[in-house]
């Protein structure tokens, strides 16, 4: 199926180039560049997204998908209640419990660019070097939600408390140390003990994902693999069919030491990605050019993430 999609890709994309040709013979009643936002403009659009949608994130596996309806901040609002029940005696009172609210604050941003084909690169393309032009513009948009989102991961932040994401009083900081069973093991009991905020209630979160920089790929693949079955009880490995690696180079531009744990997102908040209510994605439109005989098309990206809630998450910057 992937062939056949690239033969049709290329035959309408060489008869693109046909109907440029013709359009000198407008007068005589043959196709002209009016053509061109039909058939190379589609062609255009169709490899836009094909190249977004195929462009690696790996950050939808442990970030959460919102939306947002409009471009001013917008307050994620998390409630949680100061509701442990507590006994009643004969004849006593009932106490009242209260709500315990915070949010983190999330805005759009619009990222775009227009490129611009004329009827003379389109008929003197030999190579089909206008055909990557949109694969590379694709992958762009693609990669911006990735900067964008681990940036929200590593950019360690202030949140709403006035402490950054990873923070000794949020007790999701490690204290410094290579992936192995210990540190592994010390990093999901310190995400399991964080407490509601409500009624300190702990939260027994467990860690589902292990983030690694490229530099640690290898040794997180040993920490979370069932291809080593050891005899002996203690040279057990625990975490192999609870976690999750995910190996993601914009990592090692931080820290090639620093490894992360992230919970399940349907379970507790970590970082929220959103787009524009109802442009969930890439957005791109085209529009003749009169003045040089050409097409413009624009791709366009509303899109935003933040860290909203650190319980969810848990650092250690390795050594």
């Amino acid at each position: 199926m992937v062939w056949r999609r690239w033969v049709l890709t290329r035959a309408a994309w060489m008869r693109a180039r046909w109907l440029a040709s013709r359009s000198a013979w407008a007068r005589a009643g043959y196709n002209s560049t009016s053509d061109l936002p039909v058939v190379f403009g589609n062609v255009i659009n169709r490899t836009l997204r094909d190249a977004y949608g195929a462009a690696p994130r790996s950050f939808t596996a442990w970030a959460r998908q919102g939306s947002l309806t409009d471009f001013r901040p917008a307050t994620r609002v998390m409630v949680d209640g100061a509701l442990k029940l507590e006994k009643v005696n004969e004849s006593g009172e009932y106490k009242y419990g209260k709500l315990v609210d915070s949010g983190e604050v999330i805005q759009l941003g619009s990222y775009g660019k227009i490129i611009s084909f004329t009827r003379q690169m389109i008929i003197n393309d030999d190579l089909s070097a206008l055909q990557r032009v949109p694969l590379y513009f694709g992958r762009a948009a693609a990669n911006l939600e990735s900067d964008v989102t681990y940036a929200a991961l590593t950019g360690n932040t202030p949140m709403s408390d006035g402490k950054t994401l990873f923070h000794a009083a949020h007790a999701n900081l490690g204290a410094g140390g290579p992936i192995s069973i210990d540190t592994l093991t010390a990093g999901r009991a310190a995400m399991r003990v964080q407490k509601a905020p409500g009624d300190g209630t702990p939260l027994n979160g467990a860690p589902k994902f292990l983030l690694v920089p490229a530099a640690l790929e290898t040794v997180a693949g040993q920490y979370t693999s069932n291809q080593y079955v050891p005899n002996q009880a203690n040279q057990q490995n625990p975490f192999y069919s609870t976690l999750t690696p995910i190996v993601e180079p914009r990592l090692d531009a931080v820290s090639t030491t620093a490894w992360y744990l992230a919970a399940d997102p349907a379970a507790i908040d970590t970082v929220e990605y959103c787009y524009l209510e109802g442009e969930q994605g890439l957005y791109t439109e085209q529009d003749l050019d009169f003045d040089v005989d050409g097409l413009k098309v624009k791709a366009r990206l509303d899109f935003a993430a933040k860290a909203l809630d650190y319980r969810g998450l848990f650092k250690d910057p390795g050594k």
